[in-house]
């Protein structure tokens, strides 16, 4: 069996192994800053709901630093 070469299994120069290194890259790091972005909004929702029923947020925040 004969190694095909990058080109035949359908590489080009704008998508090289090089680019699709960086482009995973990409997606890793639009994942974290969602999943930060989704976590700080579920601690607001929760602080907000907090302050609502007359707690206090210090008392929040020390408890999701416990997370």
């Amino acid at each position: 069996m004969t190694q095909d070469t990058l080109e035949n299994l359908g590489f080009t120069e704008e998508n090289s192994l090089k680019t699709e290194e960086e482009r995973k890259k990409e997606l890793a790091m639009k994942f974290v800053k969602i999943t930060e972005e989704a976590r700080n909004n579920v601690q607001n929702y929760f602080k907000d709901l907090y302050k609502s029923e007359g707690g206090s947020a210090d008392n929040v925040n020390r408890n999701n630093k416990n997370i």
